[in-house]
């Protein structure tokens, strides 16, 4: 509960178990710094709020797919 978005992400991405877990962020935050931390992670898909459902749908079966 104390964490942020990122910092739960970087967690994931930093447990053996969990690293290669796809993740999804919706964020009202898109600022260049968090998006190249975001995109550094790995198989992470960035949604910015407001958000089209349509697009946020595309995103999902992206990381879905086989």
């Amino acid at each position: 509960p104390k964490l942020s978005g990122l910092e739960v992400c970087q967690r994931v991405r930093a447990d053996t178990h969990l690293g290669q877990v796809a993740i999804l962020v919706l964020s009202a935050t898109s600022d260049p710094e968090t998006l190249r931390t975001v995109q550094e992670l790995g198989n992470i898909e960035f949604v910015p709020k407001p958000f089209d459902t349509q697009k946020l749908l595309e995103k999902v079966r992206t990381l879905v797919a086989p």
